[in-house]
């Protein structure tokens, strides 16, 4: 007869999960750096923010400033073209005013001749 061998049977154990154990200080040392950056981020976050504000108001500032001028520069070519001030720096260059203007024709059609 035959003989049956019986060979053992692996069956593979079940092995038994530990559930997932976070390490206190890990979490910690992670929260901790979490917060050192996003505090150093708002920090530079706020000097940026600042710094364009100075920057602005600056601006701002000349913009004031270069409307005052031009304000003023109009003023003076306004009175440097009056009729007013023309007319005493024509005195002033010994110009004297026309009595009678005579105005030329243009009818002529030869102006120069060879």
């Amino acid at each position: 007869m035959t003989r049956y061998v019986r060979s053992p049977c692996i069956i593979p154990k079940k092995i038994k999960r530990k559930p997932l154990q976070v390490n206190v200080y890990f979490l910690t040392v992670l929260m901790g750096i979490i917060i050192v950056v996003t505090g150093f981020l708002y920090i530079i976050q706020t000097n940026s923010i600042a710094v364009h504000g100075y920057t602005m108001e600056d601006i701002e500032k000349r913009v004031s400033d270069l409307k005052e001028q031009n304000e003023y520069l109009k003023l003076q070519a306004t009175e440097l073209q009056s009729i007013q001030h023309i007319q005493k720096k024509a005195n002033g260059l010994g110009l004297i005013p026309v009595d009678k203007v005579e105005y030329l024709s243009g009818t002529a059609s030869t102006v120069a001749t060879k």
